[in-house]
């Protein structure tokens, strides 16, 4: 095993290794917890279809032995930012599928209960920025029942996509969730070029077509998600990273 690959000082580190066979691997420790578990079940779930395949576990000890991809070329890297977002989506299309009804991952609904309370506790400095009607249509939309309950990525951005040694683009770090395909937009519009609200209308436009999914439900969503992102990034100190994503959903979704 060699020195980490990743490190986020926070949640996990990432190893390469060479299992018995010679192959190539790489280690993930996180701590240990539920959410090993439900990472492991989701990359089981999908088996390498559209994510670096799960190899072997350890719950325990929060270990995932993983299929390794090529770190060093990331479709954030790609020049072409359109067709880097067409190929997440591809992605998300292969990553949606039902969910067994004994798994232990969690719903939408009861994350977006404690999302409901934090974005409520925001809403008055928000509010000093931002008009007020969004701040109350995205806490309107952070109550509404969900339509459809399929298995989510939830962090798909293009930083978590790598191009696998098997060829193609495979998803990394899931954080699942079960819940509406629109909740997984949101993280294709962060860092985007600053662009006029037309052109990120036409985006959005071009997004929830090639995704198959309706526009107004979409731009509730990427509104309710993208305020509680940027607004706890604020919290956090990453107050400007925060203002530029709150920026861009609401020129997205205006």
């Amino acid at each position: 095993m060699g020195p980490p690959l990743e490190h986020d000082g926070e949640t996990s580190v990432v190893f390469p290794a060479v299992r018995d066979d010679g192959s190539q691997a790489v280690l993930k420790l996180s701590r240990p917890g539920v959410a090993v578990a439900r990472e492991a079940e989701a990359l089981s779930l999908v088996d390498g279809s559209c994510a670096v395949r799960l190899l072997a576990s350890d719950i325990d000890r929060g270990a995932l032995l993983l299929e390794a991809a090529d770190a060093t070329r990331r479709l954030s890297d790609e020049s072409d930012r359109e067709q880097a977002v067409d190929a997440a989506v591809d992605i998300l299309l292969q990553w949606w599928r039902p969910v067994p009804p004994q798994s232990s991952i969690r719903t939408l609904q009861e994350i977006n209960v404690d999302h409901h309370r934090a974005l409520s506790g925001r809403k008055r400095w928000l509010a000093r920025r931002i008009p007020g009607r969004d701040v109350e249509r995205a806490l309107e939309a952070l109550t509404e029942r969900p339509g459809e309950a399929v298995l989510l990525h939830t962090d798909l951005h293009l930083g978590n996509v790598l191009m696998g040694h098997r060829g193609g683009w495979l998803a990394i770090d899931p954080q699942p969730l079960i819940g509406p395909r629109v909740h997984d937009l949101e993280p294709l519009i962060r860092d985007a070029p600053v662009v006029s609200p037309s052109l990120a209308r036409t985006r959005l436009d071009r997004l929830v077509e090639r995704a198959g999914v309706d526009r107004e439900e979409a731009a509730r969503s990427i509104l309710a998600r993208g305020l509680v992102v940027g607004s706890w990034s604020i919290e956090e100190g990453f107050a400007d990273w925060g203002w530029r994503h709150i920026d861009a959903v609401l020129r997205t979704v205006s």
